[in-house]
């Protein structure tokens, strides 16, 4: 008759005072990982608004030199009638 062995591994016994060991030190480095992404966090919104404020800046100075080129060329624009012909050239 052939036999069946079935192999049980016992569990350690774990005290009430370990569980709450372990939890406590589950529960603290959970509050350290939330400090460290709520640090992270505002650096990189630190980040982000330093990087809006140097495109605003070029973006303002893009809009300077359009305006420095805008009126030399309706200035020029102006000279010239809607043939193309120059009346200048006369």
């Amino acid at each position: 008759m052939p036999s069946l062995v079935i192999a049980v591994e016992k569990a350690p016994r774990i005290s009430d005072r370990e569980i709450v060991e372990r939890l406590t030190r589950l529960e603290e480095g959970q509050k350290r990982l939330e400090r460290r992404i709520d640090s992270l966090d505002k650096g990189l919104n630190n980040r982000i608004d330093d990087l809006r404020s140097e495109m605003n800046s070029r973006f303002d100075t893009i809009q300077w030199m359009f305006g420095l080129f805008t009126p030399d060329a309706m200035a020029n624009a102006e000279k010239t009638d809607p043939g193309g012909n120059n009346p200048c050239d006369a």
